[in-house]
């Protein structure tokens, strides 16, 4: 498991310690202010009394997985001499995809849903309200990949880009 050793590898250096702390903060006010600003009427008190503790949870562990994310793409990109277009873009693809489908996956109420994906039409939004766990399931998955992928990269096991 290369997350471990990655992880350590990272957080050696107080600096991306703080981009976690900050990053992590940062995405789970997004998840819970998103909704506040998409849903006429909603406030974050009334967001706050309707989530409930399992959407708590799966915004913190969604918020830690991207702050990860981003703080260990910061190393990778600090760390490497001479970096490649083509380098970048898979890091850049990587954490855009896992940044989107966290947001996808943070939307625990059908207002939410439908506000952020009313132009799929009724059907679409109750097929996702209806999977919505399976989304839940897939944003992790790629969160989860992504951070293989940039752990990889940390550790030195990429023969393109050796940090």
């Amino acid at each position: 498991m290369p997350f471990i050793p990655a992880i350590r590898t990272v957080f050696s250096e107080k600096k991306y310690l703080l981009v976690f702390f900050l990053a992590s903060i940062l995405f789970a006010f997004l998840y819970l202010y998103y909704p506040v600003i998409v849903v006429p009427g909603n406030d974050l008190f009334f967001q706050l009394s309707i989530t409930p503790w399992w959407g708590f949870l799966l915004i913190l562990l969604l918020a830690i997985g991207v702050g990860l994310l981003i703080s260990m793409n910061v190393f990778v990109f600090s760390s490497i001499k001479r970096l490649h277009y083509r380098e970048a873009g898979g890091t850049v693809v990587g954490s855009a995809s896992s940044f989107i489908a966290s947001v996808f996956g943070s939307v625990t109420c059908a207002s939410c849903v439908t506000a952020l994906f009313g132009f799929l039409g009724v059907g679409t939004v109750f097929l996702l309200l209806d999977y919505r766990w399976h989304i839940m399931a897939g944003s992790i998955a790629i969160i989860a990949v992504s951070l293989f992928f940039v752990s990889k990269r940390v550790n030195g096991h990429c023969k393109e880009c050796r940090v």
